[in-house]
């Protein structure tokens, strides 16, 4: 929230000091209009600049001296040229820096140009499929002209980008007019979600003004919003005036009062003032709501005062509630006092000293005095009750003490609790001294349970000195627990020293399993990939012959084509004929087509047949009509046929319902044009994929005109199940009057049948 307001005072004219104290001028707000920058729309491939503006800054600053670092920096850059940096910002390693320039110059663009940085948001969006672009633009834009922003979210194409920014415009809205924002909200069409952006209203009101927001209710007309907003203003009232919040939950009826909002309310109240609560609990009916509501006021009410709530608790009949209260004061109790608390169950008659209590004592007593929890445990505790709460009280003291937990487990009998208590002893003890725990280990056990603890200390060796760990991990037999820090131990190796890491990867054990292996490999070469993907592309080649090279492979072709597509396709050329270098070739100009589609498409174009199997074709179509779907769907309307249906109908449907989903009218105005046939159903099977969650009648009359047997099958399919959850009975009656055999009705009236009335999704056609 704090990075979305400083972006939000971008856009107002925000005047801030950077780290020296000099002032940096407000944003410009000159209206004059600045065409979007070709970098946006372009989508050309960018590589993190190490000498750049940015790379200074997060070299040169921390904290609070480089956010305003790089608030000077984007208050700087002129708006022609935002674009630009946002596109560099989209590379940096830094995440927090990344989304601080990102709401910073929206919110600065917005100001001005808001209609520009929409386009350019909206193209990055589409690129990447995430919000975020656009997240921070209406977060920007709302908090300067609502309506226009609500208009503009209004047009998005995208279902669920156009739901989750007409969201962001009325959150915002609600914070500075809830009135004037319950007004537009109840303008929007139901199809367009107005009711749930109605509630969006409410709860955000409720934080600022629960009482105001209760007194509005009788703007809501529908009875079903009404009453789950009744309950969440109760919340919001719970947290600054519980008794109000008691007194406008009992004004609701029963059949809209939510138990959870009384257990709530209560938990809050008990925070506030345990007494009252206490008293105004005493009011409602035995069940399991008042149930709910006493643990949560006692849960208030023994962290203050766990003597007096202990001493309500006494008071209970014989029952859970006594119980409960029981239970949770004494946890309290135990907190300050835990002698006290273990006296006071160890004198409680046998038949009430029930598991949760001594569950509640024990573990509060061992969090502070883990060697008196055990005394106690021993001498009052049995059975499985006994051997449920040595595990963490053990856990606790060898964190401590080490040689007392070693000491009692000495005691313990030989059998698998023992070995298990063992194991976390050595663990702890490792974690603090790794070569006094081996020593121990390697002097006083032996067979298996040795091995699986200095397979345990080696983990915890793993961050500090990897390369010692992996030669404890070197001497040990084939074992899960080896197999597990050898996959710990890798990870730690990429952290820290590549070098080492490939050295050692070509060292493993010879017994190490084919799928333990690969997760080693794969655990360093996450890293490695990311700081040097050449060199992880040519510790590869080393990998003739393994069995885990396709899966690796795959992964290096998947980082390395995201910062450079065209260097990651030229190494996957090389590779030697087979799955893991289709694979490759696939991955790498897949990733390229996210950020220069036409690029990629050019490149597959000389690839040899063998080298554009497994759906490359598609891959580059579906990234590229995510960013361009108009030149996208020419592209791939342009490939020659072959005779079969696979040339093109994976490249025509994901293309199609791209950009079905971004303009429906403009898909199915390019896949009416399209030869009849089966390459032109395909694409119309994917407009009815884009089409169908918001127009389900509209992808049926496409169904209609289709011809290809296996298209209109699937096609059929998808929208009859979205109109079944929208409108069962209108569902129902398509499908019977559908020609079809009777085996294919049945078929899909089975599929349906899930989703028809019995769970119906609420109707939001009514406020």
């Amino acid at each position: 929230m704090a990075v979305i307001a400083l972006g939000v005072a971008f856009a107002a004219g925000w005047v801030m000091r950077d780290h020296t104290g000099q002032k940096i001028a407000a944003a410009s707000t000159n209206p004059k209009s600045t065409p979007p920058s070709k970098s946006g729309l372009g989508t050309k491939n960018h590589v993190w600049d190490l000498h750049g503006p940015l790379a200074e800054i997060l070299r040169k600053y921390t904290g609070g001296a480089r956010i305003a670092a790089l608030a000077k920096l984007v208050e700087e850059t002129p708006v022609s040229q935002l674009a630009q940096l946002l596109d560099e910002a989209a590379v940096c390693p830094d995440a927090s820096a990344r989304a601080l320039i990102q709401d910073l110059a929206y919110g600065k663009w917005v100001a001005s140009e808001p209609q520009n940085a929409l386009a350019y948001a909206n193209t990055n969006a589409a690129r990447t499929g995430k919000p975020d672009a656009l997240n921070s633009v209406f977060a920007a834009w709302a908090g300067i002209d609502p309506q226009a922003a609500l208009t503009a979210a209004m047009k998005l194409s995208r279902t669920t980008f156009r739901t989750a920014e007409m969201t962001a415009v009325f959150s915002a809205w609600a914070l500075s007019d809830p009135v004037a924002a319950i007004a537009a909200a109840k303008t929007v069409p139901a199809n367009l979600g107005s009711r749930d952006l109605l509630r969006t209203v409410y709860e955000q009101w409720s934080h600022q003004d629960p009482s105001a927001a209760w007194a509005a209710l009788d703007q809501i007309d529908n009875p079903i919003l009404r009453n789950a907003t009744q309950n969440l203003i109760v919340r919001s009232m719970a947290e600054s005036d519980p008794p109000a919040a008691f007194e406008a939950f009992r004004k609701m009826t029963l059949a809209t009062q939510n138990p959870n909002t009384l257990s709530m309310l209560f938990q809050k109240w008990g925070e506030q003032d345990p007494t009252a609560a206490f008293a105004a609990l005493q009011t409602l009916p035995l069940g399991s709501a008042r149930s709910s509501a006493l643990q949560n006021v006692y849960n208030g009410w023994a962290e203050n005062d766990p003597v007096a709530a202990l001493q309500a608790a006494q008071a209970f009949p014989p029952g859970s509630d006594r119980n409960t209260a029981l239970s949770t004061s004494l946890k309290g109790l135990a907190q300050q006092d835990p002698a006290a608390a273990g006296a006071f169950v160890a004198a409680l008659p046998k038949s009430e000293q029930d598991y949760n209590i001594i569950h509640a004592v024990v573990g509060a007593w061992t969090d502070t005095d883990p060697a008196g929890a055990l005394a106690w445990l021993k001498q009052n505790a049995t059975g499985s009750t006994y051997m449920n709460e040595l595990g963490p009280v053990l856990n606790q003291l060898s964190q401590v003490d080490h040689n007392a937990a070693l000491d009692f487990i000495a005691q313990m009998p030989a059998d698998i609790n023992r070995d298990k208590f063992l194991q976390t002893t050595m663990n702890n003890w490792a974690a603090t001294d790794a070569a006094g725990a081996m020593a121990w280990a390697k002097s006083n056990m032996s067979g298996t349970v040795q091995n699986t603890a200095l397979a345990g200390i080696a983990t915890q060796m793993a961050s500090s000195d990897p390369v010692a760990a992996a030669a404890v991990l070197g001497q040990l037999p084939d074992s899960s627990s080896r197999d597990n820090a050898l996959a710990n131990l890798a990870t730690m190796m990429g952290l820290s020293d590549l070098n080492a890491a490939g050295q050692w990867l070509q060292n493993l054990p010879e017994d190490l399993p084919a799928s333990a292996q690969k997760t080693v490999y794969q655990n360093v070469l996450a890293r490695w990939v990311d700081v040097d993907p050449a060199g992880a592309a040519g510790f590869i080649q080393n990998l003739a012959g393994n069995p885990n090279l396709a899966s690796v492979v795959d992964q290096v072709a998947s980082a390395w084509s995201k910062v450079d597509g065209l260097a990651a396709l030229n190494w996957a050329q090389t590779l030697p004929d087979g799955p893991a270098r289709d694979n490759a070739i696939s991955s790498s100009v897949g990733n390229w087509a996210k950020v220069d589609g036409a690029a990629a498409w050019n490149y597959a174009q000389g690839l040899t047949p063998s080298d554009t199997t497994n759906g490359t074709l598609a891959t580059i179509a579906t990234n590229w009509s995510r960013i361009d779907p108009a030149a996208a769907a020419q592209a791939v309307s342009n490939l020659p046929v072959d005779g079969t249906v696979t040339t093109l109908t994976m490249p025509l449907r994901e293309t199609a319902a791209n950009w079905a989903e971004q303009d429906s009218q403009a898909a199915i105005q390019w896949a009416t044009n399209l030869p009849p046939g089966p390459d032109q159903d395909w694409a119309m099977l994917g407009i009815t994929l884009g089409v169908r969650q918001t127009d389900p009648p509209a992808a049926y009359q496409l169904y209609l005109g289709m011809s290809d047997s296996t298209a209109k099958s699937m096609a059929l399919q998808g929208i009859l199940m979205e109109w079944a959850q929208k409108d069962p009975a209108a569902a129902a009656q398509v499908l019977e009057n559908t020609p079809m055999t009777d085996e294919m009705r049945q078929r899909y009236e089975s599929i349906m049948k899930p989703i028809r009335p019995s769970a119906r999704q609420p109707n939001n056609s009514a406020n």
